[in-house]
């Protein structure tokens, strides 16, 4: 399905994947990003862990926090 088929999906929890290719058809990386509400805040021993539906989220992998 492409990202702009225009269908409306319900409520739930998705997954996906990037595969991307440069002109030359090559492999090359991609960044993917969530957006999410944070539900809880933990600390374990590599520090602060937010909680966002059923995902675990180190600080370290935040890179912007909004009070939206």
């Amino acid at each position: 399905m492409s990202i702009n088929a225009g269908i409306t999906l319900s409520k739930g929890e998705y997954s996906f994947r990037v595969t991307a290719t440069d002109s030359h058809g090559e492999p090359v990386s991609a960044e993917t990003y969530i957006k999410g509400i944070i539900s809880g805040v933990r600390y374990g021993s590599t520090g602060g862990i937010l909680l966002v539906g059923n995902l675990e989220v180190q600080m370290s992998d935040v890179y912007e926090i909004l009070n939206q």
